[in-house]
């Protein structure tokens, strides 16, 4: 008798098991992280730009390794529909257009701090930041499907928010840390739910 399968189920469970191994939240975690380092290091000399190389280079990094020597291993590589396909491109070019506004927003908007500008101005520019931020992660969970990332987008709001308005980096640091530990639990979890299976000898 033949058996009626649900592609689309299918598909929506292997997309959800897609974000099961924590390799996007140890990514944000770890570049929350840096991002802290990073602020707290004078942006004169080589460990600065040591720093930015680590920032760019590190995070993405691991995302990498862990996919290629954890996940997998362990569930193989799954090919998306067209749809999910486009909604990952769709997900990385809204999270490169925030890369290059943020840089573009460094070089021409004026300082936060009120001794440099009027308050108006420097209220201005912090609330066009923490809506870009909210809304670029908004619209990244919304093309992956995953509304984990608009947590992460929030906690990075409220650490710029944080650093720009009581002059800390304390939050890039607390909010990365927990970032960074739920994504070793993930890990962690999603490795002894799926172990490695010997390949048969022939």
């Amino acid at each position: 008798m033949a058996t009626n399968i649900d592609i689309k189920a299918v598909e929506q469970r292997a997309w959800r098991s897609f974000f099961s191994d924590g390799r996007l939240e140890l990514t944000f975690g770890l570049a929350f992280l840096l991002m802290g380092l990073l602020i707290i290091t004078s942006e004169e000399g080589l460990l600065y730009w040591i720093m930015v190389a680590a920032l760019l280079i590190i995070p993405g990094s691991v995302g990498i390794i862990c996919k290629k020597f954890i996940s997998e291993p362990r569930i193989g590589r799954v090919t998306f529909s067209r749809k999910r396909r486009l909604n990952m491109a769709g997900a990385v070019l809204f999270l490169a257009a925030a890369v290059l506004f943020g840089m573009a927003a460094w070089l021409v908007m004026p300082s936060f701090s009120p001794a440099t500008g009027s308050w108006l101005s420097a209220n201005w520019v912090l609330v066009l930041l923490i809506a870009k931020v909210v809304l670029v992660f908004a619209a990244i969970a919304y093309f992956l499907d995953y509304w984990g990332v608009f947590i992460i987008g929030l906690g990075l709001a409220a650490s710029f928010f944080a650093r720009e308005v009581w002059g800390t980096a304390i939050l890039f640091f607390i909010v990365g840390a927990v970032i960074t530990l739920f994504g070793i639990g993930k890990l962690v979890t999603f490795i002894r739910k799926n172990p490695v299976v010997p390949a048969e000898e022939e």
